[in-house]
């Protein structure tokens, strides 16, 4: 199951405290989720792997979301974006401005 292989990544093995940086973690994996339509993340025998064999970029991620997702990611956690950065960064690369109701963007 999904849930057994992303629990069974290093990020969950002897996890004894569970931090802002494993929600930054889970964050990424859902959006990974949600451009991969479900896709299962590609087994790994390592705990050194590179993120991009586990979770190699979704044909229709854009390059820079994924590079972020790739950020939340990293090892060691103290590398990865707090939760405000990431939201940030999703806001202004993924969402982008909004518009209001007369068309114009803010």
């Amino acid at each position: 199951s999904v849930y057994t292989s992303v629990y069974e990544r290093s990020e969950f093995q002897g996890l004894v405290e569970y931090t802002t940086a494993t929600d930054v973690w889970l964050t990424a994996y859902a959006i990974w989720q949600i451009f991969s339509q479900g896709a299962l993340p590609i087994a790994s025998g390592s705990d050194h792997d590179d993120v991009s064999d586990v979770f190699p970029k979704p044909e229709l991620c854009p390059q820079i979301l994924y590079i972020e997702m790739a950020r939340c990611w990293s090892e060691p956690r103290s590398n990865r974006p707090d939760i405000e950065e990431l939201s940030s960064k999703l806001t202004k690369h993924a969402i982008g401005p909004h518009k209001t109701d007369d068309g114009l963007k803010q």
